[in-house]
């Protein structure tokens, strides 16, 4: 999942960010505890004013999250 993250992340940094929900929505289908896919879910959905979806991401982020500092960015983003 890891690579498949990457990958979304360089997309959107490229301006494709519906390509890059795209590779997001397969990360965290393929690993639902993986909570940096979910914050990047999250902030991707954001940016193309899925706001609905972002806010999803965030809180199911939150519900998997056992990592300090990426819970503390989860909550800031909701």
């Amino acid at each position: 999942p890891h690579a498949r993250l990457q990958l979304s992340i360089e997309l959107a940094d490229q301006g494709g960010e519906h390509g890059a929900l795209r590779e997001l929505r397969q990360v965290v289908k393929r690993a639902p505890s993986y909570e940096h896919a979910w914050l990047e879910l999250g902030w991707t959905a954001a940016r193309v004013g899925r706001m609905e979806e972002a806010r999803r991401a965030f809180e199911r982020g939150l519900e998997v999250s056992s990592v300090p500092g990426a819970t503390a960015l989860l909550h800031a983003s909701l």
